[in-house]
C-alpha cells in the first residue's frame, strides 16, 4: 500500500497554530508506519494558501494519482489539503477516488472510502472555508482598524525611504536622503529618466538594484513620505514620521499634472493615428481624406525620413496612373504649423 503524504503550511499558520512541516511529516510518518503503510513519496507545499489548488507540490501530486503511483493520499488534517470547500470535494471525488486512490485525514480520523466518511469530510470541508473566510475577515477588520488609526496595514510593500520595524514605518535616513533628492531635482525641472539615470550613476541603488524611471514616478506619487497611509484606495493622516514637507509634495504633484496633460495633448490620437491631424484633414476637391504617409530619400549619401500628407484619391489614382484628383501634398510639419498658427491666432483673439 503506497501511500503520499501532503504537507501545506502557510506562514501565519506555521508561526501560530503549530502546523510546522517537521511536526506534520514526524506524525504522518509514525501514523503509517503503525497502519503498516508504505510511503512512496511526500509532496510539501510551504508557505501556500489553501484557497487555491495552484501550488507546486499540489499539481504534482495530483499527476501523480493520475499515473496510478500511490494508492492513499494521507494528510494531517483537512484544511492542509485545501481550505475552499468546492476544491476539497473535486480532490476526493473528481481526482481521487475516480482514480481508485483512498484518501485520508488524520486528525479528523475520517476515510473517504465509505459514505459515511465522505459525507463526515464533506462537512468538515464546509467548516474549513468557513474558518478561512473568518481569518480573511479578521484580517481585513484588523488592517482598516490600523488604517484608520493611522497605522501603516503592513505587506511586503514597504515604501522607499521607511522600514517596518515592531509594526510601525520608521524612517530609514538613508534612502529618505535619497527620497528628497528625487523632489529636489524634479522641482527644478530634471525629468525622472534624468534622475534615475543620475541616482544610477552615483553608486546609489534602490530596492531592486538599478532605478528605472517608473520608480521614481511611484515616489513623487507616494503619500507615506508626507506622512499619510493609504487604505482601498483612499489616503488618511498616517502616525509615522514625515520625510517630507506638504508643500514640497504638491509642488512636485503640480509638475507630474503639468507633465501628464502636456503628454495626453502631445500624444493625442484618433484610433492608431500617428500624427496630430490624422483623421482631420479633408481634400476640399474631392471630399476624400488626407492621410499620412511616410517616405525615405537619399541626398548626397545621407538617408533622410519625411512625412507628407496627401489625398487618398491621389494616392490611390497616382498608383493606377489616373489623375481623378490632383490636390496638392502637404509636407507633414509644413501643414501642422499652418493649423497652429491658425490655432493661435484664434486663441489671442478676445472674441
Amino acid at each position: 500500500m503506497n501511500v503520499a503524504l501532503y504537507i501545506r503550511v502557510s506562514t501565519m499558520e506555521q508561526a501560530t497554530e503549530g502546523y510546522s512541516i517537521g511536526e506534520q511529516k514526524e506524525r504522518l510518518t509514525r501514523y503509517s508506519e503503525a497502519m503498516g503503510w508504505q510511503i512512496y513519496d511526500t509532496y510539501t507545499d510551504p508557505g501556500f494558501s489553501g484557497g487555491s489548488l495552484e501550488r507546486p507540490a499540489l499539481q504534482r501530486l495530483i499527476r501523480d494519482v493520475k499515473a496510478h503511483k500511490v494508492d492513499k493520499v494521507l494528510v494531517y488534517k483537512l484544511d492542509r489539503l485545501s481550505r475552499s470547500q468546492l476544491d476539497t470535494l473535486y480532490l476526493i471525488e473528481k481526482v481521487f477516488l475516480v482514480n481508485g486512490v483512498d484518501f485520508v485525514s488524520m486528525n479528523e480520523n475520517f476515510s473517504a472510502d465509505t459514505p459515511f466518511g465522505r459525507a463526515a469530510l464533506g462537512i468538515m470541508a464546509t467548516f474549513a472555508q468557513f474558518e478561512r473566510e473568518q481569518i480573511k475577515e479578521r484580517m481585513m477588520m484588523g488592517k482598516a482598524a490600523r488604517a484608520k488609526s493611522g497605522k501603516f496595514s503592513g505587506g511586503n510593500n514597504i515604501p522607499y525611504g521607511y522600514d517596518y520595524i515592531d509594526h510601525e514605518l520608521v524612517v530609514n535616513e538613508h534612502e529618505a536622503e535619497s527620497v528628497r533628492e528625487v523632489f529636489r531635482r524634479y522641482i527644478t525641472g530634471v525629468p525622472t529618466s534624468r534622475i534615475a539615470k543620475d541616482l544610477n550613476a552615483s553608486g546609489i541603488s534602490s530596492r531592486a538594484g538599478k532605478w528605472h524611471d517608473s520608480q521614481i514616478r511611484n515616489i513623487i506619487d507616494n503619500k507615506n513620505s508626507i506622512g499619510m497611509v493609504r487604505f482601498q484606495g483612499e489616503w488618511l493622516q498616517g502616525t509615522h514620521e514625515p520625510i517630507l514637507g506638504a508643500e514640497t509634495f504638491e509642488a512636485a504633484q503640480l509638475i507630474r499634472r503639468k507633465r501628464q496633460n502636456e503628454a495626453l495633448l502631445k500624444n493625442a490620437r484618433i484610433g492608431k493615428a500617428s500624427s496630430y491631424l490624422s483623421g482631420l484633414v479633408y481634400c476640399a476637391r474631392c471630399g476624400a481624406r488626407y492621410s499620412k504617409k511616410t517616405y525615405h530619400s537619399t541626398v548626397n549619401g545621407k538617408k533622410y525620413l519625411y512625412s507628407r500628407y496627401g489625398c487618398v484619391n491621389r494616392v490611390r489614382d497616382k498608383a493606377r496612373r489616373t489623375c481623378t484628383c490632383d490636390n496638392k501634398f502637404w509636407i507633414e510639419k509644413d501643414l501642422d504649423s499652418l493649423v497652429f498658427d491658425e490655432i493661435r491666432k484664434l486663441k489671442l483673439d478676445p472674441k
